[in-house]
C-alpha cells in the first residue's frame, strides 16, 4: 500500500443504542476514529422505492490495517453516509479494503432512511 495514497479524511463510526427521557430505545452513531483513506468510487445507479426514486454509489475505502471495523459500522465522508457491506483485510496486515456504498433519495439528501430499506430489501432497483 503507498502511504501516499491515502489523501482524505474519513470518519468511522459505531451504532450506539441510548435512552430518551421516556425510556424509549434510541440509536445513534458516535465517532469511532477519523483516519486517512484511498477512496475508489465504483458504478452507481438509481432505482424506484414506494414510489420515490433514490440513487445509490459504491465506493471502496482504502485505510490502515485496524482490527475494529466491522460491517455493523458506517463511514462518514464529505457529507454522505456511506453504509459498510464487506471490510477485507489487505495482504500481512498492511490495511483494510472497505466496500460501502451511499444511499439517497433524489432530490432531498438524506440517505439514512434509504439505507435503512435497502439493506432490508425493501428497495426494487430496475433491471438494466
Amino acid at each position: 500500500m503507498q502511504i501516499g495514497r491515502l489523501d482524505r479524511r474519513i470518519t468511522i463510526q459505531a451504532n450506539t443504542v441510548t435512552r430518551d427521557s421516556v425510556g424509549e430505545a434510541v440509536d445513534s452513531w458516535s465517532n469511532l476514529d477519523t483516519v486517512w483513506a484511498r477512496i475508489i468510487y465504483e458504478a452507481g445507479r438509481e432505482g424506484v422505492d414506494m414510489q420515490s426514486e433514490v440513487a445509490q454509489q459504491q465506493v471502496t475505502f482504502i485505510i490502515r490495517y485496524r482490527s475494529d471495523v466491522t460491517p455493523m459500522h458506517r463511514i462518514t465522508y464529505d457529507s454522505e453516509i456511506y453504509h459498510i457491506e464487506a471490510v477485507k483485510e489487505l495482504p500481512r496486515r498492511k490495511g483494510l479494503e472497505i466496500s460501502a456504498r451511499a444511499v439517497a433519495s433524489i432530490g432531498e439528501g438524506d440517505n439514512s432512511y434509504y439505507g435503512y430499506l435497502l439493506e432490508y430489501g425493501m428497495v426494487w432497483w430496475p433491471d438494466g
